[in-house]
């Protein structure tokens, strides 16, 4: 990896390598952003990667240098919420380096449902020699504008390396978007009659997931179901015994590396970086996947009819299936 003729890794590390310095690093989905982490061991002693996302951590614990005590040379591995106040005063005088992994949900989940995330980002600024990077794929404008403010106020140097935001190194080969009821029939039909590869149905409520799943397995579809606080759990299920059809909410749109998803569809209109983050779940290990997505309802007169006759038949077609079965 090379930047402006130069050895990328030796010139990210003497960026990072600044005393209270911020660094925000933006690649695409799978640009190998973990990878580069790795190789700045060679620089650092101690790398303390910070993740909301539990299914992350687990997917990097078996990795080489990975260490389980943080006072040992390595790759340390926590949550904010599982981070002790006596490891955290530790990393902070013994110079490590911070990796903030998935950052915009630093400030998505942490100006929400997790206070706690924002909260860790100011607590270790205060250090007056912190050393943080952060990494992401999907950073709006909006959110940048936010995160360069804070950063600025709270930290002495910031460094902003954007080599691809909002891309993918396996983009979609086919898109194509539908008002809901048209999307559903379209899923019901492709699994019932067609071979169209392993498929993703994003929802959004629980409540969703769960109709849908019991829905499909009624039809005797292959099927799996995530929702949040589950994900460890269907990942267990997905190493034994991997569904064609897996129904799911935002949970599984981050940090789930899943193969053979070939199809992409999100029932309902999530904010930019979740919409985009679910697309990426498809075509992980290479595969060529279509996305599916769903179109508004529209304003107009003849939009609302159309938009009724297509949910009727919708919710005909859906009630005929569950009684032949």
């Amino acid at each position: 990896m090379h930047l402006l003729g130069m050895d990328f890794k030796a010139t990210l590390s003497q960026i990072v390598n600044r005393e209270h310095s911020f660094t925000l690093f933006m690649a695409p989905m799978g640009w190998g952003k973990t990878r580069l982490i790795w190789q700045l061991l060679e620089d650092f002693e101690r790398i303390i990667i910070v993740s909301p996302l539990r299914s992350i951590l687990e997917d990097l614990k078996e990795r080489d240098c990975v260490v389980n005590n943080i006072s040992d040379k390595g790759i340390f591995l926590t949550t904010v919420e599982s981070l002790s106040r006596d490891d955290l005063e530790f990393a902070l005088k013994s110079n490590s380096l911070f990796v903030l992994d998935e950052f915009h949900l630093f400030y998505e989940w942490g100006e929400s449902f997790r206070p706690r995330l924002l909260d860790f980002l100011y607590q270790i600024s205060s250090s007056g020699n912190t050393k943080v990077i952060g990494l992401s794929a999907t950073i709006t404008d909006e959110l940048y504008g936010v995160i360069e403010r804070d950063v600025e106020n709270n930290f002495r140097h910031f460094c902003f390396l954007n080599i691809g935001n909002f891309q993918k190194k396996n983009m979609y080969k086919k898109k194509r978007m539908l008002i809901k009821p048209l999307l559903l029939l379209k899923l019901i039909f492709e699994q019932l009659f067609f071979e169209r590869g392993r498929t993703i149905l994003f929802c959004s409520s629980r409540k969703e997931v769960f109709f849908w799943n019991k829905f499909f397995q009624r039809l005797g579809v292959s099927c799996d179901y995530c929702v949040g606080g589950e994900v460890k759990d269907f990942v267990v299920r997905e190493n034994q015994a991997p569904s064609d059809l897996i129904i799911a909410t935002s949970a599984l749109s981050h940090g789930v590396n899943l193969h053979g998803i070939e199809n992409i569809y999100i029932s309902y209109k999530p904010n930019e970086s979740t919409n985009f983050q679910m697309i990426g779940r498809g075509g992980r290990f290479g595969e060529e996947f279509q996305y599916i997505g769903a179109l508004e309802k529209g304003k107009k007169w003849w939009e609302r009819i159309h938009y009724k006759i297509c949910d009727y038949l919708f919710i005909m077609s859906q009630d005929l299936l569950l009684w032949l079965n």
